[in-house]
């Protein structure tokens, strides 16, 4: 099984194919692809064990509210001179 929600052009979609269709990698779950939107003559959307869904996962109401919720959090507790939870490279970030 691969599952690719990163970047659609990590991955070989003629290769992916070709392996999907052979039996070689049991199955998929992409929703990210090199052309975007996804073409409708895609040979990977005639696949019984792949699952195709479109990039939009962060694009409902309660998921574009977090979004925004935390970049305003970030910045309060950077103006207040606060650790933000959300920074997860401190390191870095001491160094900065």
């Amino acid at each position: 099984m691969i599952v690719n929600t990163a970047r659609g052009n990590i991955i070989d979609e003629d290769a992916l194919y070709e392996a999907l269709k052979t039996g070689r990698i049991g199955g998929a779950g992409l929703d990210v692809f090199a052309k975007e939107p996804l073409p409708v003559d895609c040979p990977l959307l005639t696949l019984e064990n792949a699952i195709i869904t479109p990039h939009v996962s962060s694009q409902t109401v309660e998921s574009l509210w977090n979004i925004y919720k935390m970049a305003i959090d970030i910045s309060a507790d950077f103006f207040a001179g606060k650790d933000s939870p959300h920074i997860l490279n401190r390191d870095y970030a001491d160094h900065v």
